[in-house]
């Protein structure tokens, strides 16, 4: 499985605490999800999710510009100053694994949240990158998703 790592940080207003306990809330972060179509808690660390990916205009075939992800997003270490997030799913007929990683930090009486994903894509993912640039599809990905969750948080 290949292997893809992002990474980044932006800067909140609110208190690391306040920052923490929301990023760990899943029920939370899954609605700053950009594209979520539908979710169903398995408890309170575990979900199914389902979201709509825009593959882009580079996508040759129009019909695999738009495909859904099946995924189980799971929090798997929350404390007061680092989440953990494991999603694990497929798309367009191949697996995705993705671990995002969290850390904030406080920041003039607000936080400082750093933030890097380490993505691994199943083969047939792997073989469109032959015709696509799969690293810049996936990146602008998880900036979509970064930036949805920094808007919720604002």
């Amino acid at each position: 499985m290949a292997n893809l790592h992002y990474s980044g940080s932006f800067n909140l207003t609110k208190p690391p605490r306040e920052v923490t306990g929301a990023l760990s809330n899943l029920s939370l972060v899954i609605k700053c999800i950009p594209n979520v179509t539908s979710y169903e808690l398995i408890s309170e660390s575990k979900a199914k999710v389902r979201f709509r990916v825009d593959l882009g205009d580079e996508v040759p075939v129009a019909e695999l510009r738009r495909v859904t992800s099946d995924t189980v997003i799971e929090v798997t270490e929350a404390s007061e100053s680092s989440i953990r997030l494991r999603v694990n799913g497929r798309a367009a007929g191949s697996s995705i694994e993705v671990t995002l990683s969290i850390i904030v930090e406080p920041n003039n009486g607000g936080s400082r949240v750093n933030w890097s994903a380490d993505a691994g894509l199943g083969r047939l993912l792997q073989m469109m990158g032959r015709f696509i640039n799969i690293d810049s599809m996936v990146e602008r990905i998880a900036n979509d998703t970064i930036n949805g969750i920094v808007k919720c948080l604002s």
